[in-house]
């Protein structure tokens, strides 16, 4: 097993083990240094923030994070929407048919399809 792949297995265990929050957070503290707990703090609450529906500039001024931030842990972490892409009818009839190749549509352009 790879050393990153048992460390993170080692981290999800100590996550599950710890029945109580305050447990869980002295591990935390044990394990990350103050600055590496304010960041992961931020960025739990960039998340929670986004769920509430908080504009970027809320968020900026109320955690003290760049947009950019903001940005990254909306991109990694915030479920995107299941549906898919729908086209429009217009699409479909100007399209029926995939085109597969050259070859097919100069063949359909010189019988007048």
């Amino acid at each position: 097993m790879e050393i990153r792949e048992e460390a993170w297995k080692k981290f999800r265990v100590m996550i599950n083990s710890s029945a109580l929050a305050e447990t869980l957070r002295g591990r935390i503290e044990a394990l990350l240094s103050p600055s590496e707990i304010v960041m992961l703090e931020k960025r739990l609450s960039i998340l929670v923030l986004l769920e509430r529906k908080t504009t970027y500039r809320e968020i900026e001024t109320l955690v003290d994070v760049t947009s950019a931030t903001i940005s990254f842990v909306k991109r990694h972490f915030v479920k995107k929407p299941t549906e898919h892409r729908r086209y429009s009818p217009y699409q479909k009839e100007a399209y029926p048919t995939p085109i597969r190749s050259s070859k097919r549509v100069a063949a359909r352009l010189l019988q007048g399809k």
